[in-house]
């Protein structure tokens, strides 16, 4: 993952990854066919490199026949913490996200 840029007297990082999508899970506990509180759940593997080094899983609920759903997700960064996230998810393909997370330090004490 990238290093770090300073700006001021904050850090920035940008994470880019491939995605290889998991298989499409698809539960329609209502009439047949996309309708409010149908649900997609997800386990992706992130790449760099062709290498996985990352995983997200999360879930869609639809709220109507259109497919507008409201989804959450949560990025495991292998070892160095997680990253949470939520969307409204609608065309077009680009998503504003609300994120948070958290950061694991390794500190040696030696």
């Amino acid at each position: 993952m990238p290093a770090p840029r300073a700006r001021g007297r904050d850090d920035e990082t940008t994470l880019q990854f491939d995605v290889q999508f998991s298989p499409f899970s698809y539960t329609d506990p209502g009439k047949p066919g996309p309708s409010a509180a149908d649900m997609i759940v997800f386990n992706d593997q992130l790449l760099r490199d062709g290498r996985t080094v990352s995983h997200e899983v999360g879930n869609c609920v639809m709220v109507d026949a259109s497919g507008l759903s409201n989804c959450t997700a949560v990025i495991t960064l292998d070892g160095q913490g997680t990253i949470a996230f939520a969307l409204e998810n609608a065309p077009p393909p680009w998503k504003a996200l609300a994120v948070t997370g958290t950061l694991t330090l390794h500190l040696d004490k030696g």
